[in-house]
């Protein structure tokens, strides 16, 4: 088995490098207050060229995911859930809490 705590620290830094490259993106670069309607060519190009930044992000963010295999675990989760029989209060006990922890 992968280890997934490495795996999960590695993408996740990767995630935040990128989280932080759109942002200086937003801070360095003079975007219209209103992105839907530019009013020059030139605040057009910089609109179209931040908008697929953005979307590139979201390609990344979701490569992360399937690197984790998160949509695996999730199905592996919905799979097994009628074989976890545990109530909240146990699930709670499991990892150390009780309710009023809360």
């Amino acid at each position: 088995m992968k280890n997934l705590d490495a795996d999960f620290t590695k993408n996740y830094m990767a995630m935040t490098d990128a989280v932080e490259k759109l942002s200086r993106i937003i801070k360095n670069h003079n975007l219209p207050d209103d992105l839907n309607n530019p009013a020059t060519h030139e605040q057009v190009v910089e609109v179209g060229w931040f908008a697929n930044k953005v979307y590139e992000l979201g390609c990344d963010i979701a490569q992360f995911g399937e690197d984790m295999m998160v949509g695996d675990k999730v199905q592996d989760a919905f799979d097994n859930k009628e074989e976890n029989t545990m109530s909240y209060s146990e699930k709670l006990a499991d990892v150390g809490h009780k309710e009023g922890d809360f």
